[in-house]
């Protein structure tokens, strides 16, 4: 699932096209001032994670900005394994016993997946007192 991600306010065009079964589908034309945003999650049926992500195609000022506040927010729960190139969350940190961090697919052999079996959760900033 993708989602577009634009600032409120901002404008952006798109296609509208009626489907046969009922209902509509929308193109997005114009991606200018957008960020796109596909969440983590689960696999159907499966306790494998699906890769989250969030990129923009944009040069404009406004995507940057949206960019680098949609990544601050979500880098505040998350920590880079050591030697990794995927940012991991306190969750997953937490019960890692319990799922796969696949590379790929479910399908995919677990010698492949990501290790993150020596991952601890470090909370980031002060400690209130």
């Amino acid at each position: 699932m993708e989602i577009f991600c634009i600032k409120k306010g901002e404008e952006f065009e798109y296609e509208e096209v009626k489907l046969n079964k009922g209902g509509f589908h929308y193109f997005i034309e114009n991606t200018k001032g957008t960020i796109i945003f596909k969440p983590s999650g689960l696999y159907y049926e499966t306790n494998c994670v699906i890769n989250g992500e969030i990129t923009t195609i944009s040069e404009e000022e406004s995507a940057q900005v949206l960019f680098k506040e949609f990544k601050k927010a979500l880098l505040k729960k998350m920590q880079l394994p050591k030697g990794g190139t995927l940012y991991v969350g306190k969750s997953l940190i937490e019960n890692k016993e319990k799922y796969r961090l696949v590379y790929g697919s479910p399908a995919s052999p677990e010698d492949a997946d990501y290790d993150i079996s020596d991952e601890v959760w470090k909370e980031k900033g002060r400690k209130k007192k």
